[in-house]
């Protein structure tokens, strides 16, 4: 999909294949510590502030497959929200974990372009009255946009790899 690779060259979808000798059925187990499983819909967030500390995702599990996004904190809303998904595999006593993190949901990367594209055609139609100060201003606010989201999805994607490949190396070495 044209969609999956831009967002994968420009750092905001990340795919890495983890190998763990540890039994499936655990690993879920060690997973849901630190999430919350009653996770059903995106219009639930004011019972994340409800929920213990430890309690880091929420999500749904299946016995192969596993949905999280990050726990919304109270006044940490402007954060940007990723989806990660985990695909499980097992063979001879070896989990493979197949993480996917997208900082940015489809709708609302098509937003973004589309209110570019919106505020570009407004400084197309600007520049034909010459009407410079508009257009400056214009193109100040949809750069800053576009750079603070991108940014901070970016950040985000690389912060959650990191917190859950260190998860994935402790649930080993507990189990061990």
């Amino acid at each position: 999909m044209i969609l999956d690779d831009f967002l994968k060259k420009h750092e905001l979808k990340e795919v890495f294949n983890t190998e763990l000798k540890i039994e499936r059925e655990k690993f879920i187990e060690k997973m849901k510590e630190i999430s919350d499983i009653s996770f059903k819909t995106k219009f639930s967030l004011i019972a994340d502030n409800f929920l213990p500390e430890k309690i880091k995702y929420v999500g749904n599990f299946s016995r192969s497959f596993i949905e999280l996004r990050e726990r919304t904190f109270p006044f940490k809303r402007y954060k940007a929200e990723s989806i990660i998904k985990l695909n499980l595999n097992s063979q001879n006593e070896i989990l493979f974990i197949k993480t996917s993190i997208q900082g940015i949901s489809y709708f609302r990367f098509i937003l973004s372009a589309l209110i570019l594209s919106v505020l570009s055609l407004l400084c197309i139609l600007l520049l034909f009255e010459l009407a410079f100060l508009p257009i400056l201003l214009i193109v100040l606010i949809s750069y800053f946009y576009l750079f603070i989201t991108f940014k901070n999805s970016k950040t985000n994607v690389q912060r959650i790899k990191k917190e859950l490949s260190n998860y994935y190396k402790t649930i080993e070495n507990e189990l061990q």
